[in-house]
This record gives C-alpha cells, structure tokens and sequence, in this order.
C-alpha cells in the first residue's frame, strides 16, 4: 500500500513537468538536422612524373603512338634468304653487305615488334580474337624465323667481311667463333625444331578450355564442367566451390601427366638435334649457342656449393619456423598510383640508369597495372618493341604492398634494355649474356623491398607483423628455394640431355628427377609420407624447362646475386644499388665473371665464399651468428 501510494505521489509531481515539456515541443519543434550528403568519393592521387632530364638516345615516341601492321612472313623468310645469298657472294661489297644486313634486321625488328605487341594487346583482352590469332601465327613461326636469322648470321660469320660487319653495331666481335660450326638450322634439323615448337604450342594450349577430367562420371572439358555446375549451384554456393576444388585438383594431375610425357618426347627431339649437329649433348649446344660461359666443372661446383652452404641454412630457417607468415594480411593499396608514386620518389632519390629507366617508362606510358579481372592476362611479364628500343610492362596487379616488388621485378628485367638502347638493334637481343639475364629483375626485387622498409611498417599496430616483415620472409624464402629447385633442375637437365637416343624413356627420366629431388631436398607428401619427385610430379616441369633450355643456371647465378646485394645492402646502405648501377653499366653482352667483377662480387663456384654469404644472410635474418662445423649445424647469439 505504501509503495503505491510513493507511486501515485511521484506521478502527481511528474505530470505538470510532463505537460510543460509537451507544450514546449508543440511551440519550439527541434531544427531538423540537415541531409546528410554521401561523403566525397575518394579519387586516386595524381601520377607523379618528373621533368625528364635527358634521355638521351632513346625513342621520343609513346605507347599510344604504336601502331599495329601486320608482317608479311613470306616476304620476310625470302628477304632473310636473299640476304645471305647476297652476302656470301664473293662480288659483294663491304657496303652492299652491310645494307644487306641493315635491311634484313628492319624486317626482324618489325616482325619481333608486333609480335610483342600483339601479345599485349591479347594480354589486356584474351578475348580479343584477333590479337590472339595474331599472336599464336606469329609465335608459330619462331622456327622458320630462326632458321632465317641463323642462316644470315653464318653467312656473315663466313663472308669475307665478316670482320669488319662484327665492328658493326649488329653483331658481336666474336660472331665468327660462335657460328664456327655453321648454323644450327639445316634441311635435317629444320623439321626436328619445328617439332620441337609443335610440342611448345602443345604445352601452352593445355587450359582450362582444353584439357578434359572426368567428374561424377561426366567428362568434359573443365570450363564446361564448371559452368554447367554454377548453373546448378550457384557460382559462389560452398557446394560450387568444393566441387571447383575437385576439379583444379583433377585438372592439376591431367595436366602434370601429360607434361611428363610431352617432357620426354621433348628429351627425344632435342637428342636429335644435338646429334644431327654433331653436338656431345643438347646442354653442351645450348650452352655454346647462349654464351654460357660456366663449363661442366664449374657447374659441378656451383651445384655442391648450394647443397653444403644454403641448404643447411634454408633448414635452419624452416625448422625454426622463419617462413612461416601470413601474406593474406599484407597491406592492402587503394589505388595502384600510391604505390607508383612512393615508388618515383624512391627511385628519384637512387638516380642513375635506376630512376632513368623508371622516370622513361613512365613518360611514355610503356606499362599497364591490371586488376586480373574479366578477361584481362593473369600473369605479369616485360616484353621488348625493337622498332622503338623500348620495353613495356604488362603488371597483373594484387593492390596489395607485394605490387611494390612485382613493378621492381618487371622494371628490373627492362633496365638492361633502356641502357643498351642507343645502340641497340633487333640483333642484339641474341647475344645477350643468358647468365645473368634474370639477375636484374630478381636484384631489383630485394633493394627495392629493403628500400621500402619505414613505408611498408606502417601499419598502425593492426597486424602482429608488418607487410615489409611478410614481403622480407616471403622473398628470402623465394630466393633460398629457387636455389635448390633450380639446382635440382640443372642436375636433370645435364644428366637428361646427355642420355643417348636408345636411352631415353620415361622410367629413365623418373630416375634422373628421383635422384635430383632427394639430394636437394625437394619432395613432397604422398600418403602422408615426403618422397621424392618424380617427371608428373605438380610444378616439377615448369613453363621455362621447356622453353628456355639451361635457364635453371641463369637463375642460379640471379639468386646468388640477388642475395650478396642484399647482404651488401643491408648491412651499409647505398651499397648494393652502387653495385646494382654497376651491373647496368656493364650491359647486357657483359659475361657472368664480368658482372661479377665489376659488381666486386665472388662467384658462386667458390665454396669459401658461399659459405659465408649464406652464414651472413642468416645473420642479418635472425640476429645469430651461423657456425658450420660438419656434420653438425649450430647457432649462437651473435655478438
């Protein structure tokens, strides 16, 4: 009774109040807040391009200002064979040969240039049908093209002026040492390396589009597979994507058998032709025609040293649980011209050819940031114009902090270009050193990410470890496996190519991979147990095994010089971009000892000299000195 009646008593007091407020409201409604306006939609920043200061000898035209022709492959092959004729005739001049050879090399540089070209145009839009077209007819010829450009290159090896046209900007001095033996392609090995280029295209066809599984007693190709099934479940239903698992998982197996046997009848091509040559080996022919200059012994050496420096240290790392990182949580970039743009300003403080070829890229437009949807190219590359001098970058970009490293990567593999481009001919390309061609990119990749280390920490405390920590890791991690699997791979290709005819077959090749794979360590899970690989292991026979015979040695030689301007760099900055300048001003013909030299590097075949790299990249890493006492491998704290 009591609390009723406080109840009534505190209404009664309450009401006159209540009533005030009422009235209140009635005489004096509230302002009525303004609409709000959507926020300012946040545009990308402007691109920074800094005035030009010379560019000196390069081609003032841009990308836009390139205009496509069709190369009338005909003309060009009876152009290439009047050519030679021409020049070997013992009535020809000095002058007509050398017109001859400038002739013939405008014709090259056009068909490599709309080559180039048409590939990205088709790499911006793979739906595009007549670039694609235009691209696979003018890919498809890289064999009868080659047969021209090697037989006009004999010929002028064995003319009577061939010392004089190799003081030419066309060819090297050496040009009548490397075509001593002639050419390569004769009326016995022109089929074998057309067959060698059918079973290429082969390979490149295999796709999604092409290759057919077989899924719930349904076989078809899988992109037919897949859309019948989004039709059915819905693309991004969990029933849809366990079933596009399945059928990646299937696609992977299809593929990797059928490279393995593509591989082998590739094995049995290339015997061929190194005996219809007269060649020891494919690798020993390779290797002269490249300008390999790493003999069999040294490369003997350089295998040894990658097995007793770097594998120990890639262990230590991995056991420790060094690579172990996250790249989901990079940092994501809102728009690609904030990465470019911190990207200039760095550049532009290094200077030199670095921030030259950069800044020119940028005038003239020679580069594309993709976002990998629609029917735009998933892979980034680098391609050549020889028309212009000029190189181009097609960047499949991530928007996330590992774009900063994917441009340098790309930029790297270009620089070579745009410092040889005042003298640079549709030739040139063919005597570029193969050694180091890689090393560029790859160096570039690794100062340009120690470079980015304040901007790529910055990341408020909202991750456990930075984006420059992930990249760093991840990179180490890149470089330290890329050793052991192309050490892996040189070792096959020199046992697989030095097989005899009667010799190869598939069980052969399984055992020379069996072999390689334990001694480097790479080996996978099968039935919850690590065995060795074997030719369909998955990734084993990557895309360059095929196409570019001995490249495991040139990424060999990258990885070892990628990793010693880290080592430079890290521990005094400055110092591996002073060497990195240096390799640039060395030029691209400059052989693997050259650069070596001049960069003030040692050479991966000396096992002192690896050995302490790899002890002082574990250092810089974790902060521990490395001790090598074999057998045992043992860590202290670094003083």
């Amino acid at each position: 009774m009591i609390r009723l009646i406080t109840r009534i008593l505190i209404a009664s007091m309450l009401l006159p109040c209540l009533l005030l407020l009422s009235a209140c409201k009635e005489k004096n409604p509230p302002t009525v807040p303004p609409e709000k306006k959507p926020p300012a939609e946040e545009k990308a920043p402007a691109l920074y391009i800094p005035t030009p200061d010379s560019f000196a000898g390069q081609s003032t035209e841009d990308f836009s200002d390139f205009v496509y022709s069709e190369p009338n492959l005909a003309s060009l092959l009876n152009a290439f064979a009047l050519a030679a004729e021409t020049i070997l005739k013992k009535s020809t001049s000095y002058e007509t040969a050398l017109e001859t050879v400038a002739a013939a090399e405008a014709l090259y540089s056009e068909y490599i240039s709309m080559r180039s070209y048409a590939r990205i145009l088709y790499a911006k839009d793979t739906a595009n049908t007549y670039f694609s077209g235009e691209y696979k007819r003018l890919y498809e010829a890289t064999p009868s093209v080659a047969l021209a450009v090697d037989r006009l290159f004999s010929a002028v090896a064995a003319s009577e002026h061939a010392q004089k046209l190799s003081e030419t900007k066309y060819f090297p001095s050496d040009i009548t040492a490397r075509y001593q033996n002639g050419g390569l392609y004769t009326e016995t090995t022109t089929p074998l390396f057309e067959e060698e280029c059918r079973i290429l295209m082969e390979l490149r066809a295999l796709s999604y589009d092409t290759v057919t599984i077989t899924f719930n007693n349904e076989t078809d190709t899988v992109t037919n597979l897949l859309a019948k099934m989004a039709g059915i479940y819905g693309k991004g239903s969990p029933e849809y994507q366990r079933i596009e698992l399945r059928c990646q998982t299937l696609y992977n197996k299809t593929v990797s058998q059928k490279r393995a046997d593509l591989y082998v009848a590739l094995a049995q091509v290339r015997r061929a032709i190194a005996d219809a040559l007269n060649y020891e080996s494919y690798a020993v022919l390779m290797a002269e025609r490249l300008g390999y200059t790493a003999d069999a012994n040294e490369v003997t050496k350089m295998l040894a040293n990658v097995e007793t420096s770097i594998m120990p240290i890639y262990s230590e790392l991995s056991a420790s649980g060094y690579f172990s990182t996250d790249t989901g949580k990079l940092e994501k970039i809102k728009f690609p011209e904030t990465m470019l743009n911190t990207l200039t300003h760095f550049y532009e403080k290094k200077g030199g050819k670095l921030f030259e070829g950069y800044n020119y890229l940028l005038h003239r437009a020679l580069f594309s940031l993709n976002d990998t949807s629609g029917s735009k190219a998933k892979s980034t590359f680098s391609t050549y114009l020889p028309d212009t001098a000029q190189s181009y970058l097609y960047i499949a970009a991530q928007n996330s902090a590992v774009d900063y490293i994917t441009v340098a990567g790309a930029l790297g593999d270009t620089l070579v270009h745009y410092g040889n481009a005042p003298v640079a001919t549709a030739f040139s390309e063919h005597f570029f050193s193969r050694e180091s061609q890689s090393a560029y990119g790859l160096a570039l990749r690794i100062l340009t990410l120690l470079g980015m280390e304040e901007e790529l920490s910055q990341n408020g405390g909202t991750l456990e470890i930075s984006s420059y920590q992930i990249l760093l890791k991840n990179e180490i991690y890149s470089i330290f496996r890329t050793l052991l699997t192309q050490s892996m791979r040189a070792q096959i290709e020199a046992e697989v190519y030095a097989l005899k005819a009667d010799e190869i077959s598939k069980e052969a090749l399984n055992a020379i991979v069996s072999r390689a794979a334990e001694r480097f360590n790479c080996l996978e899970m099968q039935n919850g147990q690590m065995t060795a690989l074997s030719l369909s292991s998955d990734g084993l026979l990557s895309l360059e095994i095929f196409e570019s015979p001995l490249s495991s040695l040139t990424d060999l030689a990258a990885s070892h010089i990628a990793l010693s301007l880290f080592a430079m760099e890290a521990t005094a900055e400055g110092t591996g971009f002073s060497a990195y300048e240096a390799m640039l001003a060395a030029g691209p013909t400059a052989p693997l000892s050259t650069l070596l030299s001049t960069m003030q590097l040692q050479a991966p075949t000396d096992t002192e000299a690896m050995r302490a790299l790899a002890a002082e990249v574990y250092e810089l890493l974790t902060g521990y000195s490395y001790r090598v006492n074999s057998p045992s491998v043992t860590a202290i704290k670094a003083a």
